[in-house]
């Protein structure tokens, strides 16, 4: 059994879960209080050692333009976003990565050829689903991205808070977090 930083023993043994940036983001800048009951809720399991997260550059590139574009409308900032404030940003993401012990993956490693052809794949396989306000969601491109990364990083779930990625199918197997916690 390995350490994090804060204290919880990661079992080699647990199952390992690709996080989405939909998951780090709100763990990262709480706002919805329904949001960060689940994403608390599935930290807590990830402290536990019931699961190992793992997570991917790309996922750090996401949160990368999530914090310019929060940045940038700041009314101090006026649409002007410096490296010092990325930097404070990506300095948050990382320690949540060194607390929790994620290993991170290497989107240009694991998106090698055949890349293109087995994203067209998977999506010609994933199905729309509905909301339950009736409205219809379809598995997007850098989600695609992502099922493909935690696909081949052999995981056992891709945890979400993106309703689609219930579309997923012939894949990696969805842990959407509003139906879990």
């Amino acid at each position: 059994m390995s350490v994090c930083s804060n204290g919880c023993g990661v079992d080699l043994a647990s199952v390992r879960v690709y996080i989405d940036t939909s998951v780090i983001i709100p763990a990262l800048h709480p706002v919805i209080e329904s949001i960060q009951r689940r994403v608390g809720a599935f930290f807590r399991d990830v402290e536990q050692g019931k699961y190992a997260g793992i997570v991917s550059d790309l996922c750090r590139l996401e949160y990368c333009t999530y914090l310019k574009e929060i940045v940038a409308t700041l009314p101090s900032h006026s649409g002007k976003v410096t490296k010092a404030d990325i930097d404070l940003g990506l300095d948050k993401y990382d320690q949540l990565s060194e607390d929790y012990a994620f290993e991170e993956v290497s989107a240009d490693v694991l998106l090698s050829e055949p890349f293109i052809a087995d994203c067209m794949e998977l999506v010609s396989k994933s199905v729309a689903t509905q909301t339950k306000a009736g409205e219809w969601k379809f598995l997007g491109c850098t989600d695609c991205i992502h099922a493909m990364l935690a696909t081949r990083c052999d995981v056992g779930f891709l945890a979400t808070m993106d309703n689609h990625f219930r579309g997923l199918r012939d894949s990696v197997q969805p842990m959407v977090l509003w139906d879990r916690y």
